[in-house]
Order: structure tokens, then sequence, then C-alpha cells
């Protein structure tokens, strides 16, 4: 099964069944950034963001249809205001050779100094722009606060996702503040609803991690949508 989708370098996309995903370095063009209100939005925030290494991706969810953005734009948004869902969902670990957890604990806190855990912060209708913080404890990089915006429109939903603590590996910093980005779009395509994801992160090549970097977030951007896909199936009727 294929699906298409307008992208900027193309007019229409072919998307297969398990997505598309592409990587990229410093300066070197996006390839899968949907048109839309929130085109020239997301090519700003990466490119002023400046990675040295990032990792785009694309699906269309399956079962949706064009008619899912229409009638569940309220649900669709509250899904990504839900980070207490994101607990326990895993990864294909490229150095392990495994699936392995992705976070162990995620939920909301009640601002960026704070480790109080709050509700998801469900809502009963869609601002425009609305920010809330979540703290993560990543199976590999520990525990990190994330400030998270979310934008809506029309025609799409945007996530921008940043770290605002210091991310370790194996007790060794190598992402500062600041220095991990992620969107991600989520918006009505011809053939269904359609998943975007942009995570761009500065890491010190001197140290040697471009290669695995570039690997483990490439699998944990697939895991993020499949943690969207499946949360989706369980909030909408989808076939």
């Amino acid at each position: 099964m294929c699906a298409t989708v307008s992208v900027i370098q193309a007019s229409a996309q072919t998307v297969p069944a398990n997505g598309l995903v592409s990587d990229y370095r410093a300066g070197e063009a996006f390839t899968l950034i949907p048109q839309g209100s929130f085109s020239s939005t997301i090519e700003r925030t990466m490119r002023s963001h400046g990675p040295n290494l990032g990792i785009e991706a694309l699906f269309v969810v399956p079962g949706t249809s064009p008619d899912t953005w229409r009638d569940n734009r309220l649900e669709i948004y509250n899904t990504l205001r839900s980070p207490s869902t994101m607990a326990g969902i895993e990864y294909y670990s490229a150095s392990r050779g495994r699936m392995r957890v992705f976070y162990l604990e995620s939920h909301a806190v009640a601002g960026p100094e704070s480790r109080e855990r709050v509700p998801d912060p469900v809502l009963g209708s869609i601002p425009a722009q609305d920010t809330t913080w979540i703290f993560q404890r990543d199976s590999s990089f520990g525990r990190n606060i994330q400030q998270v915006t979310l934008s809506a429109s029309e025609d799409g939903i945007l996530m921008e996702i940043e770290n605002l603590t210091r991310m370790y590996y194996n007790m060794v910093p190598i992402v500062g503040p600041g220095q991990l980005k992620t969107v991600i779009l989520v918006f009505p395509g011809e053939d269904g609803l359609s998943f975007y994801g942009n995570l761009g992160v500065r890491v010190p090549s001197a140290f040697g991690f471009e290669e695995r970097v570039r690997d483990s977030f490439s699998n944990r951007t697939i895991a993020l949508y499949r943690w969207f896909e499946a949360e989706l199936a369980q909030r909408l009727p989808i076939d």
C-alpha cells in the first residue's frame, strides 16, 4: 500500500506503508517537508537551530482518510499532548541489535524548573499556540526536561520539542541544553492523516558519536511515529 502527499521538492511523492526516512548533515537540504502553512516555520526553525546531523521521516497513518482530520482534530491535538502515554514505548537499538525501551518515564510537569508530575494537559478546544513541559527518563540519555510548543492551523498541527537540560550518554555530556530539536507535523494528506518528523541535533564529532547518533535517532524518530499511530488507534475508529 502506498499513499501520496505533497512535499517541497516535488509536487507529489509516493510514501510506502513503512514510511520514508532520510538523514541530513549541516547545510544539506531537507527533502520531505510537506507543503502547507507550517512549511516555512519548520525550515526556519531547523535552520536556525543549526544541527550538524538530523533525520526526517514521513508516514501516512493506516486506516485513516481525509475525513479523519476534519472530524477528529481535537482528539488528534490531545493525542500529541499526552506525554504519559510515551512511557514504555520501544525503539530498535542499532548498537544492541534489539528492541529497547525508549522512555522509562514520561509525564507532564508544572514548569521548566519543576519535577512535579501533573496530568496530561488535555484541552477542550484548540488554541493557536500553547507551551507545556515534560519530564522524560530516557534509557540512553537519562533524565531530561523538554519544552513542548504546539501550534495549530486549518491544515496542520505543529509540535516543537526542545531539550532544556544537558543530556548524557554513559555519563559523558553529549547534547547541551537546546541542542536537540524535534518538530512533528500532523496534517491531512490526500490518502489519510500524515505524520512528518524532523529531528536535528548538535553532537561533538570529536567523540565519534555522529554515526551512532544518526542510527539511534533515526530509529527513535520512527518510534515516535509508532507511538502516535498506536495511541491514535485507541482513540479513533481507525480500521
